[in-house]
């Protein structure tokens, strides 16, 4: 079986990035920072495209506050999740989801689950290679693997005001992606990297859609901690000042969402 590799120290957005510490990581996830990074509201179809039978067991991984795990459990199935965060766990057992202190890089399962899900937390996972090998052990033959994601290019518009903004205050300042906390593969690559795991994809797509804010200034300053090792704090009012001039008087956020299912 072919294997992509892990790169954690590629500084890509398109790739695993490990440029932050996990500390730094811990902070933006449970803060959280720049909310608009998020796929696309977990809806019917992806429901339907996960086709939840009564008395199937399910992981959800990352599943924050447990609400999506709630909801596929109120279709009749059991569901087990799994996240990095204590205090969205505790959310999440108060919904009554079994939810275990475990990261999707290490979690251990084998062949104990009929469907596997994530919405909106893939993008947070820096080594997908290594998620999708755990996805895919945890899973009993024939089950499914379904997700929603951010995608390369999500929130392009809105880092691209950050980069021409900071380029213009320090001319030393060329390229921010490395700051990026995110994987944002391509569909393609995911594709790749989901029949490297030994998944038969069922298909791997990408959703589009520019999404309307309330305010520029609201989400520069949603987006500003992501570039605070480069932003003085004197000038951080600055910054956010002319990242909402760049974007407008009508703002939106470019969002791209990978959406996929995936068979063992």
């Amino acid at each position: 079986m072919q294997q992509l590799q892990d790169n954690p120290d590629k500084p890509s957005i398109g790739d695993p990035a490990a440029a932050l510490s996990l500390g730094t990581l811990f902070r933006l996830i449970s803060k959280d920072v720049v909310p608009s990074i998020g796929a696309t509201p977990f809806d019917a179809d992806i429901s339907k495209t996960l086709a939840v039978q009564k008395g199937e067991r399910v992981l959800d991984i990352g599943c924050r506050d447990g609400s999506v795990s709630f909801m596929i459990q109120a279709m009749g199935a059991k569901v087990t999740g799994i996240d990095i965060l204590q205090d969205r766990l505790d959310l999440a057992r108060a919904k009554g989801i079994d939810a275990q202190l475990q990261d999707a890089e290490t979690m251990f399962f084998d062949n104990e689950f009929d469907a596997a899900f994530s919405h909106a937390s893939l993008h947070w996972m820096r080594r997908p290679g290594t998620v999708i090998s755990r996805a895919y052990d945890a899973l009993k033959q024939g089950g499914r693997f379904v997700g929603s994601f951010s995608g390369a290019g999500n929130a392009s518009n809105v880092i691209e005001a950050f980069a021409q903004v900071l380029s213009d205050k320090n001319s030393d300042i060329a390229d921010i992606t490395y700051l990026l906390p995110w994987y944002l593969p391509t569909a393609q690559d995911y594709y790749k990297r989901l029949v490297a795991g030994g998944f038969t994809v069922e298909f791997c797509d990408t959703k589009i859609d520019d999404t309307a804010v309330s305010s520029g200034l609201l989400t520069a300053r949603q987006f500003l901690p992501l570039f605070s090792e480069i932003v003085p704090k004197q000038n951080e009012n600055m910054v956010v000042e002319k990242v909402a001039q760049k974007l407008g008087e009508n703002p939106k956020i470019h969002h791209v969402t990978i959406i996929f299912k995936a068979v063992k």
